[in-house]
């Protein structure tokens, strides 16, 4: 049931941003499919090391240059792509899109406010992103739904929520003012 209700929220969200989505032009969309295949390919390339991929901060990147629209379709479309690659679809991959979507959503402001600003908040997404996913168990029935069990899995899911956390924050602070350059350049591109 909690899944409906997410994708319900997905769909409302990607009404209200599609506009600001479609003023890209071609060039912004081109780039915000060639960020959604890069993120996926870069979670499937990753795979073998849990919670260690760039497809977080490729996400906060689209969404930082842009805009919160493409970042969310990047997010979105991210973890159904991926999963597909990685031969991981489950009840969890709409959780992943509503997390990876809204991670994608909010990223222009905090993302280009400088390399601090930016690095605190690729860190915190992966609390964040990992944090939520933990509550599909307890929402999907696999576990109670109190305190307690989503305490125990936060605390279980710590050393990989802290993986993500600080390959976020590595990326954010070693390559994302070069990176949103990049992007930038392509998508103002004469010709």
């Amino acid at each position: 049931m909690a899944e409906i209700a997410i994708l319900v929220v997905l769909a409302a969200l990607s009404a209200w941003k599609s506009r600001e989505f479609a003023r890209q032009g071609v060039r912004g969309m081109c780039a915000a499919a060639i960020l959604t295949a890069l993120a996926s390919l870069g979670r499937a390339l990753f795979a073998g090391i849990p919670s260690v991929q760039p497809a977080s901060f490729i996400i906060m990147l689209c969404g930082a240059t842009l805009g919160g629209g493409a970042g969310l379709y990047c997010g979105m479309l991210t973890a159904v792509l991926s999963n597909l690659l990685i031969g991981s679809v489950g009840p969890y991959t709409v959780w992943q899109m509503f997390f990876w979507g809204v991670m994608g959503l909010m990223s222009p402001r905090p993302m280009n406010a400088g390399a601090a600003v930016r690095t605190v908040y690729g860190f915190a997404w992966g609390f964040i992103f990992g944090w939520g996913m933990n509550l599909w168990y307890p929402l999907a029935g696999f576990i109670p739904l109190n305190a307690v069990s989503f305490l125990t899995s936060c605390v279980s899911s710590f050393t990989f929520d802290l993986a993500h956390a600080a390959t976020n924050a590595a990326l954010c602070l070693a390559a994302g003012g070069a990176s949103m350059r990049l992007v930038m350049k392509f998508v103002k591109r004469d010709g």
